[in-house]
């Protein structure tokens, strides 16, 4: 499994890596607004539904990435069939 995680990453670029460390702080901003909606503390202003959907925009690319939902074909067709024979 760790092997399968260390290709993976290994995939990711340097954008990937900031959609993910933004996504990772709207993350944090969601938990933080639910411990105070929680307590009765009202902070800021922002939804917390709001921030639900940025850090789902940002990490999705990511994600999909990750885990080979948006896989790129390696080469032309020609190429895959002369590799498969």
């Amino acid at each position: 499994m760790v092997k399968f995680f260390n290709d993976r990453i290994k995939k990711l670029n340097f954008w990937d890596v900031a959609l993910i460390k933004w996504g990772s702080a709207a993350a944090g901003l969601v938990v933080f607004k639910a411990i105070k909606l929680i307590w009765g503390w009202d902070v800021f202003t922002v939804s917390i539904w709001w921030l639900v959907v940025i850090c789902l925009v940002l990490i999705i690319k990511p994600v999909a990435k990750t885990f080979g939902c948006c896989k790129k074909r390696e080469g032309s067709k020609e190429q895959v069939e002369q590799k498969t024979e």
